[in-house]
């Protein structure tokens, strides 16, 4: 009889795992498919993203330093996922457009998949919203003509195609920052070696500013978005466990700090290979980039709150956030707390995103 269970435990395991990988290569087949249908012609317009997007990468593969010998409009994080990709699929300009589209596709599913993970705590489940997810954008695309030229119609396409600043891209920094938060204080706190069980609360703070020091450098707008959105959440996180405790607060704050910028500036040593001020110069001036196309009649004018545009859907995500940071204080359980903490992180990082991104249009023209 115990036999008989344990086998039939087996099977049920077997049949899991294989759904799930079914389920898995499902999602990887329909993001190359949406990358294949893109080069069916190698066609593009002189003013969109496509030969933005392959230029550095093609400078990178040739061997030239980034921010040095050519500019990086996009962001470190766009530049070198590409640039893997590439030295993969082949280095040409058709094959950076399917690149593009395959991992825009790639990172809107996993996006998917982590919000429906942390809410739910169901991987299964997770990847059948993530797969339907997916297909229904797909669908809305291409056969509900009803909602074309609109901004719901918008909102489908910008989760399959980076239009002309893979927008999805840059921002994917946020749902890598939280799956290496996730699984990076999930091991500090089930490991069993001595040092870790000793200095556990040290390392689980050190990892957070390790984590966000390589945000910034994804990207001038994401990238920069998630840095701030972790750096408000640890906050949270030390009131949380410190109280009113005010020297232990701005004890971590400050190594907090430090420790980011330190780990911000070896990345962008090692990026710009020994010329950080390259980088800095750069992203300092970024807005003035595409002059070339932009009208630069405002560019010299002042920034007002009226010139950041958010919409309802911010609202919400502010509105969730909200309730995702009360759940932090209200939670019991380390598990609980990271992943309210991380279901925050999500929730914020798109609106200051799109607060930079209306500053840096502003900016532009």
């Amino acid at each position: 009889m115990k036999e008989e269970k344990e086998q039939k435990n087996a099977h049920t395991k077997i049949f899991l795992y294989a759904s799930i990988m079914c389920i898995i290569a499902m999602l990887i087949i329909l993001a190359i498919n949406v990358g294949l249908k893109r080069i069916i012609n190698s066609n593009f317009n002189p003013v969109n993203g496509d030969f933005q997007t392959y230029n550095p990468i093609r400078r990178l593969l040739a061997g030239q330093t980034p921010y040095k010998d050519f500019a990086v409009y996009l962001g470190n994080g766009h530049m070198f996922l590409l640039s893997f990709f590439q030295l993969i699929f082949g280095n040409n300009f058709t094959i950076s457009m399917f690149n593009t589209f395959l991992i825009t596709v790639v990172i809107f599913e996993l996006l998917v998949f982590t919000v429906s993970y942390f809410i739910s705590k169901n991987k299964k489940q997770s990847l059948y919203v993530a797969l339907c997810a997916i297909i229904f954008d797909l669908f809305m695309i291409e056969k509900v003509s009803t909602i074309a030229n609109t901004k719901y119609y918008y909102w489908f396409f910008t989760a399959i195609s980076p239009i002309n600043s893979a927008r999805l891209i840059r921002n994917g920094i946020v749902v890598l920052t939280v799956c290496f938060i996730w699984f990076g204080t999930k091991y500090i706190n089930t490991s069993k070696r001595e040092f870790i069980v000793k200095n556990k609360n040290i390392l689980e703070k050190i990892y957070w500013a390790i984590i966000a020091g390589f945000t910034i450098p994804w990207s001038n707008d994401g990238g920069i978005a998630a840095y701030i959105t972790m750096s408000f959440i640890y906050f949270v996180l030390l009131i949380k466990q410190y109280k009113t405790n005010i020297r232990s607060i701005l004890m971590y704050t400050l190594m907090y700090i430090g420790i980011s910028l330190f780990t911000l500036f070896i990345v962008i040593t090692i990026i710009t290979r020994g010329n950080p001020m390259s980088w800095l110069n750069f992203t300092l001036g970024v807005s003035s980039y595409q002059k070339w196309y932009y009208n630069d009649a405002y560019s010299k004018m002042n920034i007002h709150l009226t010139d950041i545009e958010l919409n309802i859907e911010h609202i919400m995500m502010g509105i969730l956030a909200i309730y995702y940071i009360y759940k932090i204080a209200r939670a019991k359980s380390k598990s609980n707390v990271m992943r309210y903490s991380i279901l925050s992180i999500i929730a914020i990082q798109p609106i200051l995103s799109r607060i930079f991104i209306s500053i840096f249009i502003r900016r532009k023209h």
